[in-house]
């Protein structure tokens, strides 16, 4: 255990708790801790991934304009 999770245990030890129940605790907390943050990054990496598919999108409209565009021209260029 690092100097934080040492503090943590003794200040769990000192609400009356024994030995293997401060312990317990410790691990059910930190393993909680553990699921928000886990979850929380998660989220994160949804919302990015979100940005990323509309910013593909856009340029996918991009692409078949200028695809368009580039096409008329030729055709009325060729026509003239």
């Amino acid at each position: 255990m690092n100097d934080d999770n040492t503090e943590a245990y003794e200040l769990l030890t000192k609400t009356g708790l024994k030995g293997d129940e401060t312990f317990k605790l410790f691990n059910i907390t930190g393993d909680m801790t553990s699921a928000n943050l886990i979850a929380r990054l998660e989220s994160k990496i949804d919302v990015q991934n979100a940005k990323i598919d509309s910013q593909n999108a856009k340029y996918n409209v991009l692409i078949w304009v200028i695809g368009l565009a580039t096409a008329i021209l030729s055709a009325v260029i060729a026509l003239t």
